[in-house]
């Protein structure tokens, strides 16, 4: 069998080949619009930093209150002598203290008087030495307490501190 093209097929494959081009590249992809997985990957990167912003926000405004109540707290230790009124100083503090407790551990903290009261702050505040707070438990209720206010004000300070 003959297998050789004829004149008259070979006409038009000769026809054809001389219309093809030489090999050439693709067109380059343009800027915009980017694909699909490039808005993918923006909106995930949108969404985290709106996530870390929000997170900043909040840990601003914790340690902005944190140093307001530790204002107040040194404005109470401030305004009155703890050697002339010494109950009275020890309820200021105690009342910024309960305050502050009151926002950080809601419903665990409000009925807590005297001993327990003092147990619970040195219990948050991790201290194995639990004077200072408790000559804020039964303090404010004796006629002449004994007390370092030094180490009370820096007690409590530090607690508004950490968990104001």
């Amino acid at each position: 069998m003959n297998t050789a093209p004829t004149n008259a097929q070979a006409e038009p494959a000769a026809e054809w080949l001389s219309q093809l081009r030489d090999i050439h590249a693709a067109p380059e992809a343009p800027f915009w619009p980017p694909a699909p997985g490039w808005w993918l990957l923006a909106a995930l990167l949108a969404a985290l930093l709106g996530w870390l912003l929000f997170r900043a926000w909040k840990a601003w405004r914790v340690r902005r209150r944190r140093r307001q109540l530790a204002g107040r707290l040194d404005a109470v230790v401030a305004a009155r002598d703890p050697a002339r009124e010494p109950a009275a100083w020890l309820a200021d503090v105690n009342q910024v203290l309960k305050w502050a407790a009151i926002r950080a551990f809601p419903g665990q903290c409000e009925e807590l008087r005297g001993k327990a009261w003092a147990a619970f702050l040195a219990e948050r505040a991790g201290r194995k030495d639990t004077s200072p707070f408790e000559a804020l438990a039964d303090g404010p209720y004796r006629p002449s307490p004994d007390f370092d206010p030094d180490a009370v004000h820096h007690a409590a300070r530090q607690w508004v501190l950490t968990h104001g």
